[in-house]
């Protein structure tokens, strides 16, 4: 999927010569500081994570792309309800603060309309005010606060034209 920004913002399923920059992403400081688990991933852990989701049915990788440099990730995990998604993303530090979050969860949201799903779900912490907009601008709406993994979290929801 492409988007009609300059440079085009694409996202591309991750294969396995993305594993270290997927790990790269993930474990940036503050992407780790607005996860639902904020400590470091030891790379060993990451690879063996990352070996048994690129390619399989429930989890979606992809890589995104900002013309022809790498600028961040996302993913699609299944729901444990039927038709729904779960969606996760983090952008590259040098790519932050351009506005492309809201074209990643558009771009990425959009995938999972393609792979089924009718609903597609997200975890914000509410101290993470810039990816509360960016699922505001992607069409999301905040539907309830819940604590996982004993984190304050505001869950937001999007429902797919199928």
């Amino acid at each position: 999927m492409v988007t009609e920004a300059y440079p085009p913002v694409r996202i591309v399923a991750a294969v396995q010569e993305d594993e270290r920059f997927y790990w790269e992403v993930n474990n940036d400081e503050g992407v780790r500081a607005q996860s639902l688990r904020p400590e470091p991933i030891p790379f060993e852990s990451h690879q063996a994570w990352f070996r048994a989701r690129v390619g399989e049915h429930t989890s979606r990788l992809y890589v995104v792309y900002c013309g022809e440099d790498r600028c961040g990730v996302s993913r699609l995990d299944a729901s444990d309800v039927a038709g729904q998604m779960w969606i996760s993303l983090a952008i590259d530090r040098a790519f932050r603060g351009r506005g492309l979050a809201s074209t990643i969860i558009t771009l990425t949201a959009a995938c999972a309309s393609a792979l089924g799903a009718s609903m597609v779900r997200a975890h914000v912490r509410p101290t993470n005010v810039a990816s509360a907009r960016a699922f505001a601008r992607a069409g999301f709406n905040e539907v309830l606060h819940t604590k996982v993994n004993e984190i304050d979290v505001d869950e937001w929801v999007l429902v797919t034209a199928r």
